[in-house]
């Protein structure tokens, strides 16, 4: 059996196919592992069969997962990979009744990974539904060109309007921040940052109807107190909207978990609109070589 496998393997790895699919990788690179696979799991299945002939009712069990394999195949070769998804749209999609994960959603939370939900929503105090919505990567770098992606929290954005706490409904798409001397109003963004640096936070605010310049200041949450990023006077956040720029300290950003934590307080009864936070990493940084292509030779 070996030997017809190896056989087969350096046939098809000497054959010219190299297709590709939206949602695959060459094929020339997976079809050499067919045979190792077959031959290496022979064993395994002979003894999966021996043990459901002396309890016939685990076919019953065996068949449900091949059940819900076969269910889920349309959801893994269909959705696309750039969001979170509910359990209603991820498991048993291929028949129709992902509608049976809906109360699930709403009341629970992803069955899966409940413990880390838990912890999760314990912990940042979103409902536990938001897990897997913060789980989506933000702040992102390329590793090659060092292009980043989804460095701008858009308080517009419904899905970055979903991990936040705090805030109350704005104009305009904004998020609003009330607030006043006896009662300071503090709003927090969780998002996950997948490239670990950064040297500015950019906020996009306005007061409006202050009379006079509002503090606002933003800093990093943690479990045991939150570490401000800019001096005790925070930012001053006038009626016009304006971009507002800061200096991250060293060691304050990391990638992971993140929790953006947004303050401000006033004599006066007062309201902050966030319209939009923006990370950078202005430090110099070489891309990554990339060799040019050469042409194929015949």
């Amino acid at each position: 059996a070996f030997v017809v496998a190896a056989a087969a393997e350096i046939f098809v790895s000497s054959t010219p196919i190299d297709w590709e699919a939206s949602w695959s990788v060459g094929a020339r690179r997976l079809l050499p592992l067919t045979p190792i696979l077959a031959v290496a799991g022979a064993r395994g299945t002979d003894r999966i069969l021996a043990r459901l002939r002396v309890r016939p009712s685990r076919w019953v069990a065996t068949a449900v997962v091949l059940l819900t394999l076969v269910a889920n195949i349309p959801t893994a070769t269909t959705l696309r990979g750039d969001r979170a998804y509910r359990q209603e749209e991820l498991y048993l999609r291929g028949l129709g009744l992902g509608v049976l994960f809906r109360p699930l959603d709403r009341y629970v939370g992803d069955l899966a990974v409940l413990p880390a939900e838990l912890a999760f929503a314990a912990r940042y105090r979103l409902p536990v539904g938001r897990y897997r919505e913060v789980l989506f990567e933000r702040y992102q770098r390329d590793y090659r060109t060092l292009i980043f992606a989804n460095d701008v929290l858009s308080m517009e954005d419904p899905d970055v309007r979903r991990i936040t706490r705090g805030f109350a409904e704005g104009n305009d798409g904004a998020a609003r921040l009330r607030s006043d001397e006896a009662h300071p109003s503090r709003a927090t963004v969780v998002f996950r940052a997948g490239w670990p640096f950064a040297t500015h936070v950019t906020v996009t605010a306005s007061a409006p109807d202050a009379r006079a310049p509002v503090a606002l200041r933003v800093g990093r949450g943690a479990a045991l107190g939150d570490v401000m990023y800019e001096p005790r006077e925070g930012l001053r956040v006038g009626a016009d909207v304006r971009a507002y720029t800061f200096e991250v300290p060293p060691g304050a950003f990391d990638s992971g978990i993140f929790e953006l934590v947004l303050e401000t307080s006033s004599s006066s009864s007062t309201e902050v609109l966030i319209h939009a936070v923006r990370i950078e990493d202005r430090t110099p940084r070489t891309p990554f070589p990339i060799a040019p292509l050469q042409p194929l030779r015949r």
